[in-house]
């Protein structure tokens, strides 16, 4: 349409003042509505794709298909962030293992390359044989069944700019050919399953240089990740993160781990190259992996009778501890991980980067080490650190080395892993058949501006792994606690979980989840929801939605977490079965989750928002809980007479019958 200047009259007739409020409040309006169309379209659009996009012969699950994208999922608020130039180039070297499995290479896209922004190049080298670890130098050698079509969708969300592959089987040639001398022979032929994981990143890293060099460029960032890597929760910023240091995971068994690096490009020369790594005051061999016999001569001799040099090379380069009765620690990957950027003088900080292995086995499954997340020693043994790791970066807002890990992060992997799970993306290789032709996603652009296009299961939702405290609101302090040896649900003292390292923690059996189920029951159309702000609450029920508040069953003495996610259930507290006439003998326990509603509608309730925000600012809102099969119903806990009587039952009775201060529940986050 052509556009129309409007020209005023020197003759036009003064307008009214009432006129002129009219027209600028009508205007107004206008302009209100128009942002919130735009705002929200794109959510509106994204659940509308499901419907109109042609489907392939795949089949998919229907909760996970129709549940809503979030317009104000915390994720999500990326999509408004202005993009940035900072050149951030991610390093990929090592086998496949479990990159196909749908929550490790979605994680990686939305919660470390997307979340983190600027802009993105990614370089992969890497093979389909695996190499397993028995405890010996070389290891062995399997290859797992990838199906070609497969892997290459996998691969290509992530953008590469160049894939290298490499064989396990033949790559010794190749070391032999590009690092010949004795010293790289040593390692490459008595600890070859550690060597090729430094060699192959230095391979990689050669990717990123031919590039600059090729476009005549020059990267800010180098993050050092792995393919097999997921990733708990999205990053902050790159323009978070100061560039005078090099950034390591908060995450992992020991203080010094290379599960992920994120290195200003002034120390990635360094920490990437290899002969600065393959020398005695860095690496020896030792740890699980190199049997002692190759730091014994006798044994030497017997199997290489006529190499006198390289059998003294090898006595020579044996860590002190690699003896019968030595601890065998110095030859740790983490601990030469240690001493390569202790000789470098680099200066290290500790940021809030959950990233955790997940293991593929024979039989396809993925397994995640979501106890890395949760070994740390950060607080404990800072100090001691400071003596023997004096490179320390000062401590800055995003630098939390002071801190310890909260038990919370195992709970979420536990709950985000489990089959129960609140996110189970359909694979990037069936989604690439899922998308019509005209909806293709752009992996070279960020995703959280795409989120129209994708598969309703593949997006992120943030909130939904976030924790909850389920607090009383008045007179005393309790918190909604499970039981992990009756199985019971009580009110107890709201407590802090104090279990090594000495870190405050939230107590694991407070920590509870909100999972939201779409489910089409006419009983639920009554309701009626007040409008709320939900980015800053928990993950309300909207009409026709349905919610459980589980978590994951822990050991009572360890509080190691299961694989079963217990749900909060509606018991009769006489044995009888449940009528819907309800009465004040129904009490609530804490039971295995089921999958839908029709399974067992005792598990399923409505979280709805109070009048008011709760005691702990934007982190905390006051609601109640009520009753899916009859929401006229609602959760109550027994009155209390003072601050020292203990509230231990929850009962279920109508909503109109009782004051506020036993419907209402705070809600406070954990995250």
């Amino acid at each position: 349409m052509r556009s129309q200047h409007f020209t005023p009259s020197r003759n036009r007739k003064p307008v009214s003042s009432t006129l002129i409020l009219i027209a600028v409040s009508t205007t107004s309006i206008l302009l209100l509505a128009i942002f919130g169309y735009a705002f929200l379209y794109p959510a509106r659009q994204a659940s509308q794709s499901a419907s109109t996009v042609p489907r392939s012969s795949f089949t998919f699950n229907s909760t996970a298909e129709n549940v809503p994208l979030d317009p104000w999922n915390p994720a999500t608020a990326i999509r408004g962030r202005p993009p940035t130039k900072t050149k951030i180039a991610y390093v990929f070297a090592g086998s496949v293992r479990s990159f196909t499995c749908p929550r490790v290479h979605w994680s990686l896209r939305w919660n470390l390359i997307d979340a983190m922004g600027g802009e993105a190049y990614t370089f992969i080298r890497t093979s389909v044989e695996d190499n397993a670890n028995v405890k010996t130098g070389k290891g062995t050698l399997w290859t797992p069944e990838y199906n070609s079509a497969e892997l290459d969708a996998t691969l290509s969300i992530l953008n590469p700019r160049k894939v290298e592959y490499f064989r396990l089987s033949t790559q010794l040639d190749e070391m032999r050919k590009l690092f010949p001398s004795m010293i790289h022979r040593v390692f490459q032929e008595n600890d070859q399953r550690r060597y090729s994981m430094f060699f192959h990143r230095c391979m990689a890293y050669r990717m990123v240089v031919e590039y600059e060099k090729k476009h005549n460029m020059r990267f800010d960032w180098v993050a050092l990740t792995r393919l097999d890597a997921a990733w708990l929760e999205p990053v902050v910023p790159i323009e978070m993160f100061s560039k005078d240091r090099v950034w390591l995971t908060e995450t992992g068994y020991v203080p010094f781990n290379d599960q992920f690096m994120l290195i200003p490009r002034e120390f990635a020369d360094y920490l990437y190259d290899l002969d600065t790594k393959v020398t005695p005051k860095v690496y020896c061999l030792g740890g699980p992996d190199v049997e002692t016999w190759k730091c014994r001569r006798e044994a030497l001799e017997a199997k290489y009778p006529k190499d006198h040099a390289f059998i003294n090379a090898t006595l020579q380069h044996c860590c002190h501890d690699n003896t019968p009765k030595g601890a065998n620690r110095e030859g740790f990957s983490e601990t030469i991980h240690f001493r390569h950027l202790q000789q470098g003088r680099i200066p290290v900080g500790f940021a809030r980067l959950p990233v955790y292995i997940t293991r593929l086995n024979k039989k396809g499954e993925c397994l995640p080490e979501c106890a890395r997340l949760y070994h740390n020693f950060k607080q404990s043994v800072y100090e001691g650190l400071e003596f023997s790791y004096p490179f320390f970066a000062p401590l800055n807002a995003l630098d939390n080395r002071m801190m310890s890990i909260p038990d919370t992060n195992i709970g979420t992997c536990t709950v985000l892993e489990s089959p129960y799970s609140t996110w189970n993306p359909i694979s990037a290789h069936a989604f690439q058949q899922w998308q019509a032709p005209r909806q293709r996603v752009n992996y070279g652009q960020n995703l959280y501006q795409q989120l129209h296009k994708f598969h309703p299961s593949i997006v992120f939702n943030s909130k939904l792994t976030i924790p909850w405290k389920i607090r009383t609101t008045m007179l005393v302090d309790r918190c909604l606690t499970a039981n992990f040896t009756s199985l019971a649900v009580e009110w107890d003292f709201c407590r802090l979980h104090m279990r090594l390292k000495g870190g405050r923690r939230h107590h694991p059996a407070q920590s509870w989840y909100l999972h939201v189920r779409p489910h089409d029951d006419r009983i639920l159309q009554s309701l009626i929801v007040r409008d709320h702000y939900d980015f800053l609450l928990p993950p309300h029920t909207f009409r026709p939605n349905v919610t459980q508040i589980y978590m994951a069953r822990r050991d009572p003495r360890w509080f190691e977490a299961g694989p079963v996610m217990y749900c909060l259930t509606a018991v009769p507290g006489s044995g009888r079965k449940l009528l819907p006439r309800f009465n004040e003998n129904i009490t609530f326990a804490f039971r295995p989750c089921v999958h839908t509603f029709e399974e067992n509608p005792q598990q399923f309730f409505l979280t709805v928002t109070g009048e008011t925000f709760g005691t702990n600012g934007l982190t905390s809102t006051v609601g109640k809980i009520m009753y899916a099969e009859n929401p006229k119903y609602c959760l109550v806990r027994d009155e209390d007479e003072g601050p020292e009587v203990r509230t231990s039952t929850l009962s279920l009775g109508a909503c109109d019958s009782f004051s506020p201060t036993r419907k209402y529940f705070e809600f406070e986050s954990l995250s």
